[in-house]
């Protein structure tokens, strides 16, 4: 009785290893898994709001604001986290070079700021461009949605408090920084990364991530940013600079915002011109190189 216990326990072992090697080998079940999760937290987003409308009495831009949170840790964070921890070949990114990962979160920093103008030069493009006559129905819909967007994220950031200020940066900074790099750098590179050129892999990441936020009239700078963070979790061989980077990049969005709205200042954007915006691109792109040749120095690559 007790060898036939033993021998199933056995064949139960060799086929859940089984399983799992045929989990781990297919990019397209990792990514069905993780998206179905993605869908099912969205699902359940939505049936929180809804219960939280009929059963309390909390003020819409609350309800705005605690939705927004769920969304980050149900959408994204949670089901990263399920995919890292038992879809990919490494539960995790690792660094045990201390140093060197300290080196790329600070110019991961220094990165968002002096691409400021750059990216700006992006938007700007990127917002003037006009799909074919053909398809003027499509482009009206998009410009429609951005600008609903931008009503929505306005009505999300304005506050007259030192107070709202901190909540906003712990919803929009802190919250999108930590789920969505978990997801699209976390779990989505990597699993690309064991599939594809790593390369590739970061624009195919940084296109995904730009497009999952449906706000196409900053696809493009938004793509560039997802590559720049990509390569950071590739050069650091941890989220830690991805995300130090995404924090720094909304919270300075939330704080201009704070800013402008309370009249405090107004950053004014035009006043960067074609010569800085040029210089911040340089500027950028040289802070990526910088973290490549420390990369190269200190590190081998992780995702290899």
């Amino acid at each position: 009785m007790q060898k036939k216990f033993i021998k199933t326990q056995i064949t139960k072992n060799r086929i859940r290893n089984t399983v799992k090697i045929c989990m781990r080998k297919s990019l397209f079940y990792k990514i069905s898994i993780v998206t179905l999760l993605s869908l099912s937290g969205q699902i359940i987003v939505l049936a929180i709001y809804a219960i939280l409308q009929k059963y309390t009495h909390l003020a819409e831009i609350n309800l705005l604001k605690i939705t927004q949170l769920l969304q980050q840790l149900f959408v994204f964070g949670i089901p990263a986290i399920i995919g890292v921890r038992f879809l990919n070949k490494n539960n995790g990114i690792s660094n045990t070079d201390k140093t060197n990962n300290i080196s790329i979160i600070l110019l991961a920093i220094v990165f968002v700021f002096v691409s400021v103008p750059a990216i700006d030069m992006l938007l700007k493009w990127n917002e003037g461009l006009h799909l074919p006559e053909s398809m003027r129905g499509i482009e009206m819909w998009i410009r429609t949605q951005e600008t609903n967007a931008t009503i929505l994220t306005e009505k999300l950031l304005a506050t007259n408090t030192v107070g709202g200020l901190g909540i906003n940066i712990i919803i929009v900074a802190l919250s999108a920084a930590v789920c969505e790099e978990l997801f699209f750098r976390g779990f989505l590179l990597r699993s690309f990364t064991e599939h594809i050129d790593t390369h590739i892999a970061v624009w195919l990441t940084a296109i995904i991530f730009s497009f999952i936020h449906f706000q196409f009239l900053g696809f493009i700078p938004r793509m560039v940013l997802g590559a720049a963070f990509g390569h950071m979790a590739i050069y650091g061989k941890s989220l830690w600079a991805p995300i130090a980077a995404h924090f720094t990049n909304n919270a300075i969005g939330v704080v201009a915002f704070y800013l402008s709205h309370n009249k405090i200042t107004d950053i004014k954007t035009e006043n960067f011109g074609t010569a800085i915006s040029v210089a911040s691109l340089v500027l950028a792109i040289a802070t990526i190189y910088l973290m490549r040749c420390i990369h190269k120095k200190n590190s081998r690559d992780l995702f290899a």
